[in-house]
């Protein structure tokens, strides 16, 4: 059963329901118009495939002026009418964790990385512009977080999918979050460095807690366990550990092996050394 959560109770809507609205656009009466809806789109925070999926913390209100909009759990109060009449009831099982009901509605959307050239007209700047982000959001249009080659890198511009759509935008380069997705054959770095930083973006993979300081060593013994899929350099001295998230499992054996030639030998001789400071720790 689909449910909806209302202030602090989980619950299923009848059709016809009421709710007193308080949203910063809107404070009046609505009506239940659909369950709520997440939008995720590449290299989301929660490691899940691109789609929308079922939020019950939210809900979609048809509200009396004739709008639309998404209100979250504590902003919605149900009328006195609509718990008299039962429109609210608990429902039977109420499973946690994230339900995909559908794909995204962008069939032709740019993805993270990839290189576009861009009209003046149509965007901050001429020339070419990096797809920094995916804006996806309910009943808002797609929008990119860009930057505009030449332009300082703190300086980033938002704008709207139809500005650098395929008539107005050509792809110059696509990137490999594009192939992670759609094609990883086709992945391809210049470099292990450039391939390891690739692997340690949000919504690729999670740093892992590392018992003790953050060493080689001990990021390494890790590694070896089993208990982090790859490890990579965070400063001159420190490491971390990391775990791809769920969805791409699939990538294991590519981060394992890229491990493996970047500090696998220097993982062995840490442990080598580990070794003789204990063995010289028990002999004296």
């Amino acid at each position: 059963m689909t449910y909806a959560i209302i202030g602090h109770r989980a619950v299923h809507i009848s059709e016809g329901a009421r709710f007193e609205v308080f949203h910063h656009e809107y404070q009046g009466f609505g009506t239940f118009s659909r369950y709520g809806e997440l939008w995720l789109g590449p290299l989301n925070e929660y490691g899940q495939v691109p789609g929308i999926y079922a939020h019950p913390r939210r809900t979609f209100i048809k509200c009396d002026d004739g709008v639309e909009r998404l209100i979250d759990r504590y902003s919605l109060n149900p009328t006195a009418e609509t718990i008299q009449l039962g429109l609210l009831t608990e429902p039977t099982i109420v499973k946690p964790g994230f339900k995909r009901i559908g794909d995204l509605p962008y069939t032709d959307h740019l993805w993270p990385g990839d290189v576009v050239e861009v009209a003046e007209e149509r965007a901050c700047g001429f020339g070419d512009c990096t797809i920094l982000a995916l804006i996806t959001e309910p009943l808002k249009p797609l929008e990119y977080v860009i930057h505009v080659e030449g332009l300082p890198s703190t300086m980033n511009h938002t704008i709207r999918h139809e500005q650098i759509a395929s008539e107005h935008a050509t792809v110059v380069r696509k990137h490999n979050v594009r192939w992670l997705y759609e094609d990883p054959s086709r992945m391809n770095f210049p470099s292990d460095d450039e391939e390891l930083e690739f692997w340690t973006q949000t919504g690729i993979s999670k740093r892992k807690p590392v018992g003790g300081s953050s060493t080689l060593l001990n990021c390494g013994l890790m590694f070896r366990c089993a208990d982090a899929d790859f490890i990579a350099p965070y400063g001159s001295e420190v490491f971390s550990a990391y775990k791809l998230n769920e969805i791409f499992i699939g990538r294991l054996a590519r981060v394992r092996a890229l491990t493996e030639r970047m500090f696998g030998k220097a993982i062995e001789d840490e442990i080598a050394k580990g070794r003789a400071r204990r063995a010289n720790v028990i002999l004296s």
